[in-house]
Order: structure tokens, then sequence, then C-alpha cells
């Protein structure tokens, strides 16, 4: 049986943070618990995002991969993964949530 070839690529941080740009993302947190374990930009003050995964995580529960709001031209996104949370936010359009959600959880 032949083997088709293994392509192996790296991709940093700064790559993903710029496709993340690109989508129109301007504020990224990542979660464990309460405690901020990744934010960009790096000193951001993530602390209205924090408070918003209280109140989404009980729309959430233990079924919906992610929840997205949109108000005007601002979206948050809010997944989690089995121990972190992720909470997106910027003018991100509805079709590129996926991909958004994608490449955010290239970051951890």
């Amino acid at each position: 049986m032949d083997r088709e070839p293994v392509i192996e690529f790296v991709v940093e941080d700064k790559d993903i943070l710029e496709a993340l740009k690109r989508f129109g993302v301007t504020r990224l947190a990542i979660l464990n618990s309460d405690a901020v374990i990744y934010r960009y930009p790096e000193h951001a003050d993530v602390t209205d995002l924090k408070a918003l995964v209280s109140s989404a995580l009980a729309i959430i529960g233990g079924t919906e991969p992610w929840l997205a709001l949109k108000r005007d031209s601002r979206s948050i996104v809010i997944f989690k993964t089995s121990d972190r949370v992720f909470v997106i936010e910027g003018e991100i359009n509805l079709a590129d949530y996926d991909a958004v959600v994608m490449l955010s959880r290239l970051l951890l």
C-alpha cells in the first residue's frame, strides 16, 4: 500500500494572530478557570471579556461548542475546549466565525 507523504509545517503565534487580525479580531483572551493564560494584544485589558464568559457559559452549557454574539459591527465569539474558554472580539463577518474558532485553537 502506497503511503501519501506527510507535509509538516510550523506556524508561530504571530502568524496566527496576523491571520486573525485579517478576519477582524481586535482582542482575544484564553481563560483557564478565572485565570487569563493568553491575551491579545499582549497587555490588553480583558476584564470585560472575562465578565461575558460567566454569562455565556450559562447559555452554552455542556452541549454547544461555541456562541457568537453580534451587536452592530462588534462580534464576540466564545467557545470552550475541555479545560479552556476562548473569548474573541472584533468586527468579524458571520461567514468567518468557523475560521476564527479554528485559528484560535492553534494558539495553545
